[in-house]
């Protein structure tokens, strides 16, 4: 049954990827193409199949259906020394909301013949609003009760020269499927999820010059499970980039909270290893660590703070 799902599950990226490759070649290269989340980031960017917190209104907005706390996450990262993305993300079961900002400054204009002009600024800002329900709630079926869907609504703005400045908006559907579990050669195997996502559905995006770039249209699909219940894995395959693949293993320290070591693989740009740490103090604050390298540049840091709270305890 399992196995049959994600067969289904690739058959529908393939189908979508075929709309990808027929695209515009011009495509605007978006903050919402870089890892933007600390903990899936150290996970080598292999979270669609996961999203198990407020995270996934950046990955897999159908994750908000299977949610049960209260979620928030700040995000501070430094790319190449050049340049910063800050981002804030709030959920709640079934809603979630987001912003992110992208910034460079010191840039320099040229002349035709490359002559240095005035310096200026670069910067991206999006908002995402996203919300999702379990198709179990509506129809009570059993077995469909951990099945989600989910919505995504995205508005970016690019912010520089005048003829520089555009904006554009996209819708985003997903789901996700949490399966159960198994014993496969005396592992214990639970909370299996698997998870899928179209991403960019809508407008291009002109500039004030009247030139125009596309989003770019895209999906992922991905599989995730918990092994021995201290060791989550995940696989996703990615139309923009390819593989990824992650871990995270939970260590309790007594009396103190929960270390939780991740690493990563991915094949965007090239073969990248990714690293992270995160230290979740009394089940309600984590700081999260993030390391992810380039295949050609230097690496990047991410640094963040999550904060998980039981909704029942606020009535």
């Amino acid at each position: 049954m399992i196995f049959r799902s994600l067969i289904i599950l690739l058959l529908v990226t393939l189908s979508v990827s075929v709309g990808v490759w027929a695209q515009p070649q011009n495509q605007l290269i978006s903050l919402f193409d870089f890892g933007t989340t600390v903990r899936a980031t150290g996970m080598g960017g292999a979270f669609a199949g996961l999203a198990d917190d407020a995270q996934a209104i950046i990955y897999n907005p159908a994750g908000l259906g299977l949610i049960e706390r209260l979620h928030a996450n700040a995000t501070v990262q430094s790319h190449l020394g050049q340049s910063s993305i800050s981002g804030l993300i709030a959920a709640i079961p079934s809603l979630g909301v987001g912003l992110q900002l992208y910034s460079v400054d010191g840039l320099v204009q040229r002349t035709i013949d490359d002559q240095a002009g005035a310096a200026f600024s670069y910067g991206q800002f999006a908002f995402l609003g996203a919300g999702a329900f379990r198709l179990g709630a509506l129809i009570g079926v059993p077995s469909l009760r951990t099945l989600s869907f989910g919505l995504r609504f995205k508005f970016l703005s690019v912010n520089t020269l005048s003829a520089g400045n555009g904006s554009s908006f996209a819708l985003d559907p997903s789901m996700l499927w949490e399966m159960g579990g198994a014993n496969i050669a005396g592992l214990s195997i639970s909370a299996i999820r698997l998870g899928a996502t179209v991403d960019n559905l809508g407008t291009g995006i002109t500039y004030g010059s009247g030139y125009q770039e596309a989003l770019g249209i895209g999906a992922r699909v991905g599989i995730s499970a918990v092994v021995q219940s201290s060791t989550v894995v995940g696989l996703e395959f990615n139309t923009a980039d390819g593989l990824h693949l992650g871990g995270e293993h939970r260590l309790p320290i007594q009396n103190a909270g929960t270390l939780s070591i991740r690493t990563g693989l991915s094949t965007a740009n090239g073969f990248t290893f990714n690293f992270g740490l995160g230290f979740l103090y009394q089940q309600l604050i984590r700081v999260d660590y993030a390391f992810a390298s380039h295949g050609q540049l230097f690496g990047s840091h991410q640094l963040a703070v999550a904060v998980a709270y039981n909704l029942g305890q606020l009535f």
